[in-house]
C-alpha cells in the first residue's frame, strides 16, 4: 500500500475501530479482510440489534456519571446509524497498523469508521475523491 492511500494523522497503535457498514453482509465480508491485517487482535461483526442495547446501557450509566469528552456525539452517531439498519464491525488494533486497517475497511465498503485511541474518538468518512481514488479523511 503506498503512503499517499493511506489514513493519515492516524497512530499506529490505536486500540479499536468500529466500521459502519450497508448491512450485515457487508460487515461479514469486510470481517475476512480485517482479520488478515497482520497484528489485529480481534474481529466482530455487530447487529445494529445489539449497537442499540448497548447505547442504551451507555445512556443509563452516562446520566449518573457524565463524560467529559466528545464521546456522547460519537455515541448518537453511531446510535443513529444502528437504527439505520447499518451493521458495525468491531476491529481490535492492539499491534496493528490502524491506518491500514481503516483502509482495508475503507475498500471493503465502509460507511465510516469511528477510531478509538489515547487521544479518544475520532470519526473518519470515506470520501470518493475521484473515479476508483478513496481516501479516508476527519468528519467535520
Amino acid at each position: 500500500m503506498s503512503p499517499a492511500a493511506r489514513p493519515t494523522g492516524l497512530s499506529p497503535r490505536l486500540v479499536q475501530v468500529l466500521a459502519m457498514f450497508v448491512d450485515i453482509a457487508a460487515a461479514q465480508a469486510a470481517a475476512l479482510e480485517a482479520e488478515a491485517a497482520p497484528g489485529v487482535c480481534w474481529v466482530r461483526v455487530v447487529k445494529p440489534q445489539a449497537i442499540l442495547r448497548s447505547v442504551d446501557a451507555r445512556a443509563t450509566h452516562s446520566a449518573i456519571a457524565p463524560i467529559r469528552t466528545q464521546e456522547p456525539a460519537y455515541v448518537k452517531r453511531v446510535a443513529d446509524l444502528a437504527r439505520a439498519q447499518r451493521a458495525g464491525l468491531l476491529v481490535d488494533c492492539n499491534g496493528a497498523d490502524s491506518a491500514a486497517v481503516v483502509t482495508a475497511l475503507g475498500h471493503s465498503g465502509a460507511l465510516v469508521a469511528f477510531v478509538a485511541g489515547a487521544q479518544g474518538v475520532r470519526e473518519l468518512t470515506l470520501a470518493q475523491s475521484a473515479p476508483g481514488v478513496t481516501e479516508w479523511r476527519r468528519a467535520a
